[in-house]
């Protein structure tokens, strides 16, 4: 599973600013049908929001502070495990199911932000190279 990440990594992601509202988040995500936003600063990732991290927020509360109107730092998951563009299929597939994650930020050799690694995109490339290999 030598293929490189930057191959197979979509280049069409949503990433926000930490002091986004979790409502724009979620709005973005509804409207681009994505499963995550990465939050990032200065074009590195710093933290992700996911539609499961969505689901899980119905539940909270915040002393009384819709949690729609929430700077979405608040409830990010960070530190964020992100994988070079120049790392292997192998490699992705490793980091994702070391770390239990769904979406892997990839970043390229600067440490920018240059897509989302989702599990879609692993599952699908795994198939390939099975396919062309067996």
């Amino acid at each position: 599973m030598d293929q490189l990440i930057a191959a197979i990594v979509s280049p069409n992601f949503i990433a926000v600013s930490p002091n986004c509202t979790i409502r724009e988040a979620v709005k973005q995500m509804h409207d681009q049908r994505a499963t995550s936003v990465v939050i990032e600063e200065g074009g590195e990732p710093i933290g992700i929001f996911t539609e499961r991290d969505a689901v899980g927020l119905l539940l909270e509360t915040f002393d009384g502070v819709s949690w729609q109107d929430l700077p979405i730092k608040h409830v990010m998951t960070a530190p964020v495990i992100a994988i070079c563009d120049d790392c292997t299929l192998g490699e992705g597939l490793a980091i994702a199911r070391g770390g239990k994650i769904r979406h892997v930020p990839v970043i390229n050799e600067w440490g920018k932000l240059s897509g989302v690694l989702n599990q879609g995109d692993m599952l699908r490339s795994l198939y390939e190279y099975c396919q062309f290999h067996y």
